[in-house]
């Protein structure tokens, strides 16, 4: 499809570099052309294959993007952009045929080489993390779903099957999908091994390149039904990617206590024994050793201070002074660089109430927005708690644990709550407070039955006890135990007791 703007941005007949790439992408080249991609020459001299949304028949913008590589896409053309699906038109037509939706242009294109005809793609590929249905930023997310509603309907389309990647992303953008569209007219898609390999294809570009038109032809045919509520064989239920279990390389405590995103967990201890500076050092070693992001509320730590105090003296294992005064400027650019990277914090105004709701909401902008894993609210007991005058202690407290999960479990981040046990007595002996245990948390017995992993952290003269004294998950996470720490002032981090050789 012609178009007068061509020239003047550039736009050229797929040049004979340009089609060889598309080609060796295995991608029929006549579908390319009667599509309308085009070729465009970026900066360097490298060519870059124009992609055409067309809509009603008429082109709107193109997709510009590399041929040999995912990301550093952009856009060109008039308004409209990202909003539509790729080959919408395609909704209109064969409307006796199944629709398939890829996750990106080439899935379809290759699709459309092989003799299927009502096939589109979504237009930005697939989302991370997913977003739930009915939440405040999903039209945001999935405007061509909103854009194409009434060609979506059940009457045009009776049967979708859903042609994503088989990464966590793809998975991701399937599950969503079929949530807004309905899965009772849904199918999901399987891919096949490589030829002599032990992984699966990643795409159904990928299943071409390796199996040629029968091996696509074999996974649209062999597709499956989302199951609906019910009882189900185990063959008809779609794949569940086991969580990742993180471990922060604490010596032996490891084996004791994992971090899954989607789990809720709980930290308590005695105010002033290092409940605080222990999930700060375990955090940061998550944040080093996997690259997650963490997102703290603390309303007893300002961030400009404490936070940063604490962060910085982690990050390059030395005291910072009370300002910063025995840290050479260099050292905390690197250090503040690394911090601004890699941490949110959730801060409440003076005249704002930063109740459960209040929080909730800034921790689903920190997931969307900032890309966010863990959360940790330190400490709970600073939540400005507002309960109807009809409801107990225990019961709100309970609503409250129970929105902490949900939000875990549909938004796939860890949360991590800190919270103060109520006053311990007696004392022993020698002065010393017993041992704190979930239940001693203040107001409510559910911090121990819900939560996944329960966490207590004890000093004990010199040193610090950290008791895993709940896990619910434990072949997975770990069991119950107790290690010893020693914690370094100098550097802000605990190190396993058997591990030191010399106190200081």
């Amino acid at each position: 499809m012609e178009n007068a703007t061509d020239a003047t941005l550039n736009l050229k007949n797929l040049a004979l570099t340009t089609e060889r790439a598309l080609i060796g992408r295995g991608l029929n080249l006549e579908t390319c052309q009667n599509l309308g991609l085009k070729s465009l020459t970026h900066h360097g001299g490298i060519d870059k294959v124009a992609q055409p949304y067309i809509r009603l028949n008429k082109l709107y913008a193109y997709k510009v993007r590399p041929i040999t590589a995912k990301g550093d896409h952009f856009w060109i053309g008039g308004e409209g952009k990202g909003q539509y699906f790729f080959n919408e038109d395609a909704l209109r037509d064969h409307k006796d045929e199944p629709l398939i939706i890829t996750e990106g242009e080439f899935d379809s294109i290759c699709l459309l080489g092989n003799g299927y005809k009502r096939v589109v793609s979504v237009p930005n590929g697939a989302l991370e993390k997913s977003i739930p249905v009915g939440d405040e930023y999903s039209n945001n997310a999935f405007p061509y779903l909103e854009n194409a509603i009434n060609l979506l309907i059940e009457s045009n389309v009776s049967q979708i099957v859903l042609c994503t990647d088989g990464d966590k992303a793809g998975q991701t953008l399937r599950e969503d999908l079929a949530l807004r569209l309905g899965k009772a007219r849904c199918r999901f898609v399987e891919y096949p091994f490589k030829r002599n390999s032990e992984e699966r294809c990643k795409d159904i570009n990928e299943v071409f390149q390796n199996w040629g038109e029968r091996g696509v032809h074999q996974v649209i045919e062999k597709s499956k039904w989302f199951p609906i509520n019910g009882v189900y064989r185990l063959s008809d239920l779609p794949p569940i990617e086991e969580p990742e279990v993180f471990r922060a390389g604490l010596g032996s405590l490891d084996t004791h206590l994992g971090l899954r995103l989607g789990d809720f967990s709980v930290c308590t201890g005695i105010p002033g024994h290092g409940k605080s500076t222990f999930v700060n050092d375990y955090m940061c070693r998550m944040i080093q050793k996997h690259g997650l992001k963490v997102a703290f509320a603390s309303f007893e730590q300002p961030p400009q201070t404490d936070h940063k105090r604490n962060l910085v003296r982690w990050y390059l294992e030395k005291p910072t002074g009370n300002n910063f005064e025995n840290i050479h400027q260099s050292e905390l650019k690197k250090a503040e660089a690394w911090i601004d990277e890699n941490i949110r914090f959730i801060i409440k105004e003076d005249e704002e109430d930063a109740t459960i709701d209040w929080v909730l909401d800034r921790m689903r902008a920190c997931v969307i927005q900032h890309d966010v894993d863990v959360i940790v609210l330190d400490p709970y007991n600073e939540i400005d708690h507002k309960k109807s005058s009809d409801q107990s202690s225990t019961d709100y407290v309970g609503d409250a644990i129970k929105k902490l999960k949900r939000f875990a479990k549909n938004y796939k981040v860890h949360v991590m709550v800190v919270a103060h046990p109520t006053k311990l007595t007696p004392k022993d002996q020698e002065g010393n407070l017993p041992i704190p245990n979930l239940y001693h948390i203040e107001d409510s017995r559910h911090w121990n039955n819900k939560c996944d992993q329960g966490l207590v952290v004890y000093r004990q003269k010199n040193a610090t006890l950290i008791r895993v004294a709940k896990s619910r998950y434990h072949e997975i996470l770990g069991p119950t135990g107790n290690v010893l720490f020693y914690f370094s002032q100098e550097t802000g981090k605990y190190y396993e007791a058997e591990d030191i050789e010399e106190i200081t």
